[in-house]
């Protein structure tokens, strides 16, 4: 009687603290839409993230990560905080690669990828869609 009473408890622990599949329709979903080069500054970029879930999302990190300038693998980072949306709205977010780039080199001339939520803090319905590359030949 014991052994089943902790074995029905144990189950109900299991199920409380995992969630369902409808709760995971129910979180938000952060996607990076598009991105386009600043035509004033060839070190900006404007970078469009949209919350295409059913709940809001919080503030966090979209990332800019330079792998690859003149063809030669590099890793540089910059980062700029998305704010938090509600389902259906998006915000235009700009990065500046100013501090990680040669000054004769463009950002456009680069392989980047872009990350949305890069630090994983908001719980989302899909967390395969958050990044995008730019030359990832």
């Amino acid at each position: 009687m014991l052994k089943n009473s902790i074995a029905l408890i144990c189950l109900l622990m299991t199920n409380l603290f995992q969630p369902s599949p409808y709760d995971m329709a129910d979180r938000p979903d952060l996607k990076i839409t598009q991105y386009e080069f600043d035509s004033y500054d060839d070190k900006k970029l404007r970078v469009q993230v949209a919350n295409e879930g059913k709940a809001a999302s919080s503030a966090c990190r979209l990332e800019l990560a330079i792998r690859k300038i003149n063809g030669s693998a590099v890793t540089r980072t910059a980062f700029e905080m998305i704010p938090a949306l509600q389902p259906g709205k998006e915000e235009w977010v700009t990065l500046s690669a100013t501090g990680i780039l040669p000054s004769a080199i463009s950002l456009k001339a680069t392989t980047f990828r872009v990350t949305a939520d890069e630090t994983n803090i908001v719980a989302e319905s899909n967390e395969d869609n958050n990044e995008t590359w730019h030359n990832a030949n």
